[in-house]
């Protein structure tokens, strides 16, 4: 009986355990207002899942990252947590109290059901763990997060009141897309790329790509004030900004394999860039160039090929190499007169050099290769004819012809290969193998040329 006693007592402790260390724990038996009684008399802050029952978001959360140790460690010591769903009994009303426009959405309150910090949408480990940080800071502020977003819903506010919500939410790393909007909207035209306005939006998260403050900005850009641009740097700045947001559009239309977005969203957006930025004959091919990119990252071929057969042929296959070299010339001179205008001293020009080496000193050139090479891999890594592969073949001529590196070298190899030229697949991959010092590149490519002499697939 004793040791039956012991036992007993080991598998709860046991289990105690692994329920401390198997992730966030919520509250499931007490009703709202229970909820931030208990919050009160423990003097904690409560962290509130809001979710539906078809989010899928919200499932991964729960799989994901809830069940996390970490997470669990930081949220049970720290919150009371509690979980809502939105379309049943107090979740409803509590849904729309907090203003929750899409799932998951989380909040950060207090005892008494004041609003300190809200997030939408699937957190990473790393984000949630930074949202609870930030929560934590709110709740020291004289004017928290929650006491803004009231005032802005309902609708309490002027252009002066408007900046500094802006401000507050992007101290806290919040999309200001709509919010800049509604700020823009209260200004004058002359107001639009004043320095103040104009750095709103360069630090904040988010912009509308197919809103009135992307198209005032850059139909306006040319009307930088010199003054302010050097003081602030402004148009290096916004531009910064349209490219990230850009970008930002593109990986997510990648990731979900959603093409309308790339056509629709993300060309319109590229084809508004200002002209004073359009520095290459081909860059205003915008349309051409993201499907290239659409079609090559999410391993199309069927309708990739076409693409980038016209896009290559007419941009990457009849300039001369002098004519390229050239080209990187002029680009990194802009580059570094660019940052001499800036009134750089020669230790700050030193310190951004390496930087500029990098991207611009074979700007054109690298442009080239990774067109060449891209087009070349989605071939080469999809179930291709023999013209297709020919076609990519003569990609890597071009390729070899601006720059014979052992990367190149290796991809002409393997197409060599697929077309069965053995004996030229094992020159050119010899070639790659010479042309590297890297003594682990120098073991894959053996590797390589052995499989090709043994008539392996590849």
């Amino acid at each position: 009986m004793k040791y039956g006693f012991v036992l007993i007592f080991l598998f709860w402790a046991l289990l105690l355990q692994a329920q401390e260390g198997s992730g966030v724990l919520f509250q499931k038996e007490l009703s709202w207002s229970q909820l931030l009684d208990s919050a009160k008399k423990e003097n904690k802050m409560v962290f509130v899942d809001i979710y539906t029952d078809w989010c899928m978001p919200c499932k991964r959360m729960e799989k994901e990252i809830f069940s996390l140790k970490n997470v669990g460690d930081t949220f049970n010591s720290k919150f009371i947590n509690y979980r809502l769903n939105a379309e049943q009994g107090e979740g409803i009303n509590i849904a729309k109290r907090y203003g929750v426009d899409g799932y998951p959405y989380f909040v950060f309150v207090d005892g008494s059901g004041a609003l300190y910090y809200s997030m939408l949408g699937y957190r990473d480990e790393q984000q949630i763990l930074q949202d609870a940080a930030i929560a934590f800071k709110e709740q020291n502020d004289p004017k928290p997060f929650g006491v803004w977003k009231e005032e802005y819903d309902a609708k309490k506010f002027d252009t002066a009141w408007l900046y500094g919500y802006v401000e507050k939410r992007n101290r806290l790393r919040m999309d200001n897309s709509r919010l800049l909007e509604d700020y823009y909207a209260m200004l004058k035209p002359d107001q639009y790329m004043k320095a103040r306005n104009a750095l709103l939006v360069t630090n904040s998260n988010g912009i509308d790509l197919k809103g009135k403050v992307y198209t005032h900005l850059t139909q306006n850009f040319t009307r930088i004030s010199p003054e302010e641009d050097s003081s602030y740097r402004l148009g290096e700045k916004l531009l910064t900004t349209f490219e990230m947001a850009i970008n930002k559009v593109a990986v997510k239309a990648i990731e979900e394999k959603n093409e309308a977005a790339i056509l629709n969203t993300v060309v319109p957006a590229h084809d508004a860039f200002p002209d004073a930025v359009r520095f290459m004959p081909w860059f205003k091919k915008e349309e051409t160039n993201w499907k290239f990119i659409y079609y090559q990252h999410t391993n199309n071929l069927k309708k990739g090929m076409p693409v980038m057969a016209g896009y290559i042929n007419k941009y990457y296959l009849n300039i001369p190499v002098s004519e390229i070299r050239k080209q990187d010339e002029k680009i990194y001179q802009q580059t570094l007169d660019s940052y001499r205008s800036k009134g750089l001293d020669s230790a700050q020009l030193k310190n951004v050099l390496p930087m500029v080496n990098v991207y611009f000193k074979t700007y054109v050139t690298n442009d080239h290769l990774r067109k060449l090479t891209d087009a070349s891999s989605l071939v080469y890594n999809n179930d291709a004819t023999a013209a297709e592969l020919s076609t990519a073949l003569g990609w890597m001529k071009r390729a070899l012809d601006i720059q014979e590196s052992s990367a190149n070298l290796e991809m002409m190899a393997k197409i060599l290969y697929r077309l069965r030229r053995k004996q030229d697949a094992l020159d050119a991959m010899q070639k790659a193998i010479n042309k590297t010092d890297n003594p682990s590149d120098r073991n894959r490519l053996s590797l390589l040329l052995e499989n090709i002499k043994e008539d392996r697939k590849m």
